[in-house]
């Protein structure tokens, strides 16, 4: 399951006038999804680790989609940091709001196993 909650929001305030009009919303859906996770050791302090998921089925988006990638090192049995690649699609359509995205960038993380 994944949760959106979007609350887009727009504020404009013309030179000389001195009145600000203001517009916003809140917008939250939860998508049931299904996938695949992957963690390979590459060595006893490299890995890599891999995810792909796609949902919404008409649910809560029409369709959603994501993918994943990194690869990391275990500083310590109970430390490690990585370095990947994540980008998600979305798109949701309700009444006259839409929202019809991908996102996309890098990403990094330092994680505490226990």
């Amino acid at each position: 399951m994944r949760y959106n909650r979007l609350t887009p929001q727009l504020k404009a305030t013309p030179g000389l006038i001195p009145i600000t009009i203001s517009r916003g919303r809140v917008e939250d859906w939860a998508d049931p999804i299904v996938g695949v996770a992957a963690h390979w050791r590459i060595t006893d302090r490299w890995f890599l680790n891999a995810l792909a998921d796609v949902g919404g089925f008409g649910v809560g988006s029409q369709f959603t989609a994501q993918g994943f990638a990194s690869i990391g090192y275990q500083w310590t049995p109970s430390i490690s940091t990585s370095v990947g690649y994540r980008a998600i699609y979305t798109d949701y359509r309700d009444g006259g709001f839409l929202y019809n995205t991908t996102q996309h960038g890098l990403y990094s993380s330092l994680a505490y196993h226990f």
